[in-house]
């Protein structure tokens, strides 16, 4: 259970990559897509052509999470590290590098298993002075869902 504070994380179901919990982010997601892919053969004497299914592709969830900091300097570097840590390979087995399977969980409307395919943020606002670290990120996250057989 997440608690009435946290409706939302990110965390990894097999190995290393810990977990990310969000309370006021996302305000929007994109997704879970379903997307077929379909061939178009042409066929001589006919005006149209004729469409047969190729295959399914690869379904996903993209959004933003704002992270800001108060009095910690190190916060939103933190956060996008956090995130990042999704995306790393590690050891698993003999010679087997990736990285590690996820947890998508936002309230009551998703749970799903998935991979973080990417990592992009935009750092915003004045930098601290002293330390140039950002007062403010913009990290956009996109989920690769894993399939369900």
């Amino acid at each position: 259970m997440l608690g009435p504070q946290i409706p939302g994380m990110i965390m990894a179901i097999d190995g290393e990559g810990g977990q990310v919990r969000f309370q006021y982010n996302p305000v929007e997601i994109e997704g879970p897509t379903a997307v077929t892919s379909w061939a178009s053969m042409q066929v001589a004497g006919r005006r149209d052509s004729y469409l047969q299914f190729s295959h399914g592709e690869q379904s996903f969830i993209r959004f933003s999470l704002v992270f800001g900091r108060r009095s910690d300097t190190q916060a939103v570097n933190n956060y996008y590290e956090s995130l990042v840590k999704f995306t790393i390979p590690v050891q698993r087995g003999i010679g087997m590098k990736r990285p590690p399977l996820c947890m998508f969980i936002f309230g009551n409307f998703l749970r799903t298993k998935c991979i973080v395919k990417e990592v992009t943020p935009v750092f915003t606002k004045l930098f601290d002075t002293a330390t140039l670290m950002p007062e403010y990120a913009k990290i956009n996250i996109l989920l690769w869902l894993l399939p369900r057989d």
